[in-house]
């Protein structure tokens, strides 16, 4: 999929449908962050970080550079019930919005 395609369409498919291809999406997230030794603390629920990234004026950014990634990032920004802190895609998206870690960290721990 190219940078600027919208993410895959999960419309078309029924509601066992979307958990078995977000559970497959959620599990290679997962094996990739075990892989790259990822802490597992700092988990947020992905609805209070929209929240506080809404009032931080960041989420049209946020989703600008979401919508300019590849299908699984864009599948995981949107379906994605919790985020981790140190996740891969999650530290990308720190890097690409210019922000520092201590950044991160306060917009994480406003989400808890």
């Amino acid at each position: 999929m190219k940078a600027n395609q919208a993410a895959p369409d999960l419309n078309g498919f029924s509601e066992a449908q979307k958990t078995v291809i977000i559970n497959v999406v959620q599990a290679q997230v997962d094996a990739e962050n075990a892989a790259n030794n990822v802490p597992q603390e700092l988990w947020v629920e992905s609805v209070k970080l929209k929240i506080v990234l809404h009032r931080l004026n960041l989420l049209p950014s946020i989703n600008t550079l979401i919508e300019q990634t590849n299908g699984e990032t864009q599948i995981w920004w949107e379906y994605g019930t919790y985020f981790n802190m140190y996740d891969a895609k999650v530290q990308a998206m720190k890097t690409a919005a210019n922000m520092t870690d201590q950044q991160l960290l306060e917009i994480f721990t406003a989400a808890q």
